[in-house]
């Protein structure tokens, strides 16, 4: 008796997938991925491949399989004819692995288990989709159907996680040792949903399948094509104080980019050219010595960032076509998705990746297989984590302890990309921060300094230096700024941006701007083409030769990141991050010789948690300095 994995609609048995075809097809695909991932895993995904599927050789299964193509034969059993929804299969194969190889056994029934549904907890409860619950479960009997050679494969190989990083886990730290053992467990997992979706994608969808079969393009040509262009930028620049900085954080990130893979900062002023220079970093940095990866991704906090960084690299890498880049996050136009685009978006099969910090730490977090499909994809990667600073603070320890594991086993190199560079390692007296963050940069403190732009005020006392100082003291003796008099102070302004901390606010005081056609309102509540067109119009706007006004008023959505030139910035209360943030895009350029920023209190405090306390801890009246 032939026993199968898969059918196809209203065809007959002989053209449908054998179990002994589709386990082959699965094992050499997660045996390929396992073994990209480090060469002690390759037996791993030997084994998940073939014994994956196991609980379908049951009668029960085989049954269900031809009743939902239409081809039960009418002298079987009657109780086997009436069988009714999906059996499950998942669960037979986590259960093999545990009787037969005890607690090395249970790791792997985690993945067995997950395969379809998503990795299970242990115990959750009242359901019934625990892994303990699954394996106390009484399911379909496969054992006196299956392939000998299936029955008897040799136990997992061992690996000795505590070793397998850079630096060894200390006996004592259990919380890193299970940290270790579920990431390696979710890495078997990410090699064989993505194997089983392949394979039986090739199987089923044959045509769609072909589409994959395209040659992407090599690291090294994508660093060439970046080193001709920014070569072509550099001759065509004028000979500023600012240009000259830009060629020397340049020539600092190739310099470095011949060290040892691990943890990198890239601490560089707002303007320094950081987004291709962290790029020309990641790319030579992937063939620089021993080692070889295979792709570089970009992960960065908001959609109005990667809208436009993702503009910058396809006008870098425009000969290329859209071979070159995989935009991937929720606002993508569906005019920039092409075929190749949606298919290599399943599972990051591409050199070069822009994403967002959400679909890379779901990818390292979540449960869903459609999420952890490209999970195996992310070792032996240059990871650029732009905008660093805003690595949420209430997630930090997971966040970091995912990393770390990324950098010690999976041969991975994190840029830490910021001009705001957040304290990250232990170094810094943080405990649970991360070992040797090696700065690209080595000045960059001195770059800052000559980078200095801005001046900014706070209003505290007084409101002397206001253009229309109507507003009045409150009762704690701090001037406080009404959406009225935001309104009053932009409109005497002929190029000024105003940020607030929430979208109402933002709609208030655009509203008592008037409709004059150089007021502009940004939010994230538009859609990314609005945003951009948006962008588009502002930037005309802010261009020397023209001679409309421009006043925008916004939320956080600009102050990182955003490529933007205002004379003066306006800025409510906020914490010192988002404030230096803000004054980024305040004299960009360097045109003026020094910029303005205001940092105002308004009526109301910022929303309660972070931004509150961010907020109070920088507000001191007053102040006033040179950034």
């Amino acid at each position: 008796m032939n026993y199968y994995a898969h059918s196809l609609p209203d065809q007959p048995p002989s053209n449908w997938e054998t179990m002994a075809e589709h386990e082959k097809a699965v094992a050499n695909r997660c045996e390929e991925f396992a073994a990209r991932i480090h060469p002690e895993f390759k037996s791993w995904g030997n084994l998940l491949g073939c014994w994956h599927d196991i609980g379908k050789y049951s009668n029960e299964f085989q049954t269900y399989i031809h009743k939902a193509n239409h081809q039960l034969d009418a002298m079987q059993d009657i109780h086997r004819a009436e069988l009714s929804g999906r059996v499950d299969h998942s669960t037979a194969a986590a259960k093999w692995a545990v009787d037969q190889f005890g607690p090395l056994g249970r790791l792997v029934a985690y993945v067995f288990a997950g395969h379809h549904a998503g990795l299970p907890d242990w115990d959750d409860g009242h359901s019934q989709s625990g892994l303990r619950q699954r394996l106390n479960k009484q399911i379909a009997n496969f054992a006196n159907n299956a392939p000998e050679d299936l029955k008897f494969l040799p136990k997992p190989p061992m690996v000795n996680l505590a070793k397998l990083g850079k630096h060894p886990i200390s006996p004592g730290d259990h919380i890193r040792q299970t940290f270790r053992v579920a990431m390696f467990a979710r890495m078997l997992f990410s090699c064989l949903v993505d194997a089983d979706f392949l394979a039986t994608e090739a199987f089923m969808s044959p045509i769609q399948s072909k589409q994959r079969e395209f040659e992407n393009l090599s690291l090294d040509q994508l660093r060439d094509c970046l080193a001709v262009h920014i070569d072509e930028l550099t001759a065509a620049a004028p000979k500023t104080i600012l240009n000259e900085i830009r060629k020397k954080i340049r020539e600092e990130c190739i310099e470095k980019s011949t060290l040892e893979p691990g943890f990198f900062s890239l601490d560089v002023p707002t303007g320094g050219g950081k987004t291709l220079a962290s790029l020309e970093f990641a790319l030579r940095h992937a063939h620089a010595g021993s080692w070889e990866m295979d792709r570089v991704i970009i992960a960065v906090p908001f959609t109005s960032i990667i809208e436009q960084n993702a503009q910058v690299y396809r006008d870098v890498f425009a000969s290329f076509g859209d071979r070159a880049v995989l935009e991937h996050h929720s606002n993508l136009e569906p005019c920039r998705e092409s075929a190749a685009n949606r298919l290599q978006s399943e599972n990051w099969d591409a050199p070069l990746v822009v994403t967002t910090n959400v679909q890379l730490f779901e990818s390292l977090f979540a449960t869903r297989t459609s999420q952890c499909r490209k999970l195996h994809r992310l070792a032996r990667s240059v990871i650029i984590l732009d905008e660093a600073q805003t690595l949420p603070v209430e997630l930090i320890q997971p966040t970091l302890m995912v990393l770390e594991e990324l950098v010690e086993c999976y041969g991975c190199s994190v840029v830490l990309c910021t001009a705001t560079q957040p304290a990250l390692s232990i170094r810094d007296r943080f405990p649970i921060g991360l070992r040797n963050i090696r700065a690209i940069i080595d000045d960059a403190d001195v770059l800052h300094q000559k980078l200095a732009r801005t001046r900014v005020n706070v209003i505290g006392g007084s409101a002397s230096h206001l253009t229309n100082p109507i507003a009045e003291s409150s009762s704690d003796g701090c001037i406080r700024l009404d959406n009225e008099d935001l309104a009053d102070e932009m409109a005497a302004l002929d190029r000024v941006l105003c940020i607030v901390n929430t979208r109402p606010d933002a709609a208030d005081v655009f509203d008592r701007l008037g409709d004059d056609e150089g007021n502009f309102h940004l939010s994230t509540r538009m859609c990314a083409a609005h945003r951009l067109e948006r962008f588009t119009e502002i930037r005309k706007c802010l261009q020397p030769e023209s001679k409309r006004p421009c006043r925008v008023v916004s939320t956080q959505l600009i102050e990182a990141g955003v490529d933007v030139d205002f004379p003066v910035v306006m800025r409510a209360a906020c914490g010192l991050d988002s404030l230096t943030q803000a004054a980024g895009r305040c004299n960009r350029e360097g045109k003026l010789e020094v910029g303005e920023v205001v940092l105002f209190q308004t009526e109301r405090l910022p929303p309660p948690g972070y931004l509150r306390q961010t907020a109070q801890l920088t507000w001191e009246p007053g102040q006033s300095h040179v950034d």
